[in-house]
């Protein structure tokens, strides 16, 4: 490299740093269901087994997602669910029955 160029890359760097260095972080949401809780029991009548749910394609992330339009969906970015939504449903289904 010439000294020219390297003098112009090194201007650069010292220019674009304080940028990158001064931003700050954008603060992460996080969402959870919440239902009863009720603590497990050992009972003697009829159990119930719920079956894992599947959430649709698109909808199967810890994303949070919004449409905008009946055929685009699109991404927060920094929102996101605790876990993936039918995981999610499983539990309130299953603490609302037991509840």
């Amino acid at each position: 490299m010439t000294r020219r160029l390297k003098f112009i890359l090194s201007i650069l760097v010292l220019l674009l740093t304080p940028a990158c260095l001064s931003s700050t972080p954008k603060d992460e949401h996080f969402y959870h269901l919440t239902g009863p809780t009720v603590p497990v029991e050992q009972g003697t009548g009829p159990s119930l087994e719920v079956l894992p749910f599947r959430a649709a394609a698109g909808y199967d992330t810890t994303r949070l997602a919004y449409r905008i339009s009946s055929n685009e969906l699109r991404f927060y970015a920094y929102h996101k669910w605790t876990a993936e939504p039918a995981v999610l449903v499983n539990e309130m289904v299953t603490n609302h029955l037991r509840a």
